[in-house]
């Protein structure tokens, strides 16, 4: 997507600004970060990327040959890592658990890396540009006197309920632990659509770890040492959040590169593109639950069945851990489905390369924010089934505001029937408002990036002030 950014002026090695990006370590986080950071060197930034290195790992094992990878990019980028401090695996699932540990163990070794590279390389880092998940990164370049930028890579709407903890708490919304008082719809600002706070973000984490996850997001609120904060929005679909948030800049969508090796944690499976040009135009079902969502035996049957009751061609991304470590075991007789050529399953599929596609009629999204602006870019019905997180949240603006997709329900037992399912995709592709809308949709993302559009002026203006 390089026609979106138009390059800056030109600059010497030795005037380029130097950018440390580090994001919280989950796929949903890493990829608009990176994208953030190619188009800061298509303005004539350097930018090192800081993983953990057990996300730097997965990084390299899921690489492709022969396609350039993000640290090859114009050779103004550098992938480098520091240990996260987790002895034990299992507490990376943990977000609140997680965060804390890396919140003791990370800081040291950030600091000495952004002191070493400031000895070792010619070029200095004059910015850090830290999730707010990984605020700590922030008092770092604080104490380092270096500028400091926070990123939230979720929806504008998402981060203005957490910067409303406060008021929250004041009006006795929540306790002291985040738990719910009173079970009404809570208004944000007269501007802001009224909203269940079933579907506060740290409510969705699995209730083992509520309390702790809603104790750390208000520490990043408390926390946050920022000059700006940067955000994967654009003001025409969250204008009203977007004006609840000090200091914000939305310059998304941020999407990532179809030219470039992408940062991902599974290596893409190609070959879907070959089954997709075997397709007709407009009548493939794509499925994928993103990066983190898990699925059970039972559901994973309805699924393949509901997939197989639409009659309808479909292209499936199933995770290798898509089952939680348990095998995915696929009905009977869905072998021959896929034989027959009317299905096609991958581990991973190149998403933006499969949403650009013509042959692509519907998206049925977890509702991760990224894959909504992917969702959104590409102009797509979508049909949506929400798990945890934020995923409610914009599961309401996808249906409710903005109009351009339908929601699928859940039984007592929290399944998803394949009646539910069939009826549902049906009823969504057969909805000529809700094709039109979506497309209206696209359009206005894909203005909003380009030049003289709201997010590139925001961009532009922001890079302005970190030059």
């Amino acid at each position: 997507m390089n026609s979106l950014v138009p390059s800056g002026s030109t600059m010497s090695s030795s005037t380029k600004p130097h950018v440390l990006a580090i994001p919280f370590p989950a796929q949903g986080h890493i990829m608009p970060l990176m994208q953030l950071s190619h188009r800061l060197i298509r303005r004539g930034f350097l930018v090192t990327f800081v993983n953990t290195e057990h996300i730097h790992e997965r990084l390299m094992a899921a690489e492709q040959p022969g396609k350039p990878s993000s640290q090859d990019f114009a050779g103004e980028i550098k992938l480098v890592s520091i240990p996260d401090g987790c002895a034990n695996g299992s507490d990376r699932k943990k977000f609140g658990t997680f965060s804390n540990i890396m919140l003791k163990e990370m800081p040291g070794p950030l600091e000495n890396l952004i002191l070493d590279t400031n000895i070792r390389d010619a070029q200095k880092i004059t910015c850090v540009i830290a999730d707010v998940h990984m605020f700590w990164a922030l008092e770092v370049a604080e104490k380092l006197n270096i500028t400091r930028v926070a990123f939230w890579p979720a929806s504008a709407a998402t981060f203005s309920v957490v910067a409303s903890i406060p008021q929250l708490l004041e009006k006795r919304v929540i306790d002291s632990n985040g738990f719910l008082i009173e079970k009404r719809p809570v208004h944000l600002s007269d501007t802001m659509p009224a909203m269940d706070p079933a579907w506060f973000v740290w409510l969705n984490v699995g209730q083992e770890n509520e309390k702790e996850s809603f104790q750390f997001l208000l520490l990043c609120l408390q926390s946050i040492r920022s000059d700006h904060i940067l955000c994967n929005s654009f003001p025409e679909i969250e204008f009203p959040a977007i004006n609840l948030i000090k200091n914000v800049m939305p310059i998304g969508p941020l999407l990532s590169d179809m030219h470039l090796q992408p940062s991902k944690l599974w290596t893409e499976d190609t070959s879907c593109l070959d089954w997709l040009d075997r397709q007709p135009a407009r009548s493939v079902i794509y499925v994928s639950f993103g990066s983190l969502t898990l699925l059970n035996q039972r559901q994973l049957l309805e699924l393949a069945h509901g997939l197989e009751l639409t009659g309808r061609p479909f292209l499936w991304v199933s995770r290798p851990d898509l089952m939680d470590g348990s095998p995915a075991v696929y009905p009977d007789g869905f072998a021959g489905t896929l034989a027959a050529g009317r299905g096609c399953v991958v581990e991973w599929a190149p998403q933006q390369e499969v949403l650009s596609h013509p042959s692509i009629a519907c998206f049925l999204t977890h509702c991760g924010w990224n894959s909504t602006m992917e969702g959104l870019y590409h102009g797509l019905p979508l049909l949506c089934w929400s798990c945890f997180a934020d995923q409610h949240l914009n599961e309401y603006f996808i249906v409710e505001v903005w109009k351009v997709g339908l929601r699928v329900s859940k039984g007592k037992d929290g399944i998803v029937r394949k009646e539910e399912m069939k009826d549902m995709l049906e009823k969504l592709l057969k909805d000529e408002r809700i094709r039109m809308r979506a497309m209206e949709m696209k359009v206005r993302a894909r203005k909003n990036v380009m030049e003289g559009g709201d997010s590139w002026k925001n961009f532009t203006t922001f890079v302005d002030l970190i030059s």
